[in-house]
């Protein structure tokens, strides 16, 4: 695939299933054997993706994703993000990440990431 269509795939990512919480569409964007090489403790695979998005959007009330870069080369795409919500506590939260995804078939199949962990 392109890289403007990959791009177009993280930014799905990010605005459907981050921000509006559509779990339904991960089975289609996440290979079966998609592994999150940053946390290793998360099940590999969309079932992992769906418990990851489910308890972050459980423990951050009104939870939203800003897109500050978007940047694509070959098979790789790099966001850097802001994740904004309220926490427990009622606490303003606002982390900055940046993700590596590695895409193969249209599929998102690898994730690394560098920021503050949010739970």
């Amino acid at each position: 695939m392109l890289p403007e269509e990959n791009k177009a795939i993280i930014r799905w990512v990010i605005e459907e299933i981050v921000n509006q919480g559509n779990l339904s569409v991960i089975d289609e964007l996440f290979a079966p054997t998609f592994v999150d090489r940053s946390t290793p403790e998360q099940p590999p695979g969309p079932e992992g993706v769906k418990g990851f998005v489910s308890e972050v959007r459980a423990s951050f009330a009104d939870l939203h994703v800003d897109i500050n870069d978007l940047i694509a080369e070959g098979d790789k795409v790099v966001v850097r993000t802001t994740w904004h919500g309220i926490g427990h506590g009622e606490v303003q939260v606002n982390r900055t990440m940046i993700q590596i995804f590695r895409l193969a078939g249209g599929r998102i199949v690898e994730e690394w990431n560098e920021g503050e962990a949010l739970l």
